[in-house]
């Protein structure tokens, strides 16, 4: 939730075959939390883990592909 993308830089850029890949690093912030199914707001457990008030920051590699002519499709992350 309220996410921030803070940066995100161009890290590789290949072709194999006719298809070409390119990753990217990601950094960003956002409110991220999980709530329990069972609890009802304001009651003791509802958050379950996270915040619903401060921001974390993370950080992953996204890597996709295309085919010549073709669109942008992701292909992997890594954590």
């Amino acid at each position: 939730e309220d996410v921030i993308l803070l940066q995100a830089e161009v890290l590789e850029a290949w072709m194999e075959g006719t298809a070409y890949y390119v990753s990217a690093g990601l950094r960003w912030s956002a409110r991220d939390y999980n709530l329990s199914l069972t609890k009802q707001r304001g009651e003791p457990g509802y958050i379950v883990t996270g915040s619903e008030e401060t921001p974390t920051e993370s950080r992953e590699i996204w890597t996709f592909v295309r085919d010549h002519d073709g669109k942008w499709l992701l292909s992997g992350i890594q954590q």
